[in-house]
């Protein structure tokens, strides 16, 4: 019944990826590496944004709703990071407009 669920649930494509499978681990297994490898990939370049993100045009609002957005793709991937390094990305990418504020 669990194998029938899970074929049922899948794109035309995603079942003849599946259709050797014996048995309801089978799928999954199939599932978690076919699927499982575009997740790291995601996970990398959602890192990779996040690592090279800048404030550059973008209003101080917009910039950390999109630092925001980064890390809320990585914890709704298992890969959640951490408040404290959060805000240490984003202090990073305000570059030169930091160290402008500290003059002040």
């Amino acid at each position: 019944m669990v194998m029938a669920y899970l074929i049922n649930s899948l794109s035309e494509s995603g079942v003849t990826q599946v259709a050797t499978c014996k048995t309801s681990a089978e799928v999954w297994h199939t599932l978690e590496v076919l699927y499982g490898t575009l997740t790291r990939s995601r996970i990398q370049q959602v890192n990779s944004e996040l690592l090279s993100l800048s404030k550059g045009s973008l209003s101080v609002s917009k910039y950390i709703h999109r630092a925001k957005a980064l890390a809320q793709t990585l914890a709704s991937a298992g890969k959640p990071i951490d408040d404290d390094d959060l805000v240490m990305w984003i202090l990073r990418g305000l570059g030169s407009e930091l160290h402008m504020c500290n003059q002040i």
